[in-house]
């Protein structure tokens, strides 16, 4: 049974959609910033002609945007697979992102397969799958707040009946 059919249902399509954006970012058969490389690099060089972001280097931009680029894939895989579930998002985004650098590796020379970019989407894959984790129990409070049957805690949590004040048959009520 779906916790949060709504919510899962509009996981699912953006999840999807967000596959397909993915995988022509990734089998792209050249590298998708080849374009900007060169204002991006500008923009340091004055940034760092004025003392500003010293540190920050163009690998570091690149390393950020593979981070960035997998934390989505990370809270809508979480989302669609619901709270019981929303860790194994983790371990896709792993499985993911090492065929990607496998398939570029193999078919894609111009591009740079690197286990550092593996590193970098699988740790998108987690800050993602940690937001869809919180999400999912925010939303899972509310529904309890709300009396909502389906947010029910699990077996074993809360007062059984027979001890709750007023329930089972051991009451005095009526007597």
């Amino acid at each position: 049974m779906r916790e949060f059919p709504r919510t899962q249902r509009f996981a699912l399509v953006a999840l999807l959609g967000y596959i397909v954006a993915v995988l022509v970012i990734v089998t792209w058969p050249t590298p998708v910033d080849r374009d900007s490389r060169g204002t991006i690099q500008n923009v340091l060089r004055a940034l760092h002609d004025r003392d500003l972001f010293t540190f920050v280097k163009y690998g570091h931009i690149e390393y950020t945007a593979n981070i960035a680029m997998f934390i989505p894939l990370g809270i809508l895989l979480a989302l669609w697979l619901g709270r019981r579930w929303w860790w194994v998002a983790m371990a896709a985004c792993f499985a993911l992102s090492g065929t990607i650098e496998t398939f570029q590796g193999l078919f894609l020379p111009s591009r740079y397969a690197t286990f550092d970019d593996v590193i970098a989407n699988t740790t998108g894959g987690v800050i993602g799958s940690l937001i869809g984790a919180v999400i999912l129990q925010t939303l899972r409070i509310r529904a309890l707040e709300k009396g909502s049957p389906g947010a029910a805690p699990p077996r074993g949590d809360g007062p059984r009946p027979e001890v709750i004040e007023g329930a089972g048959p051991s009451t005095s009520r009526g007597r």
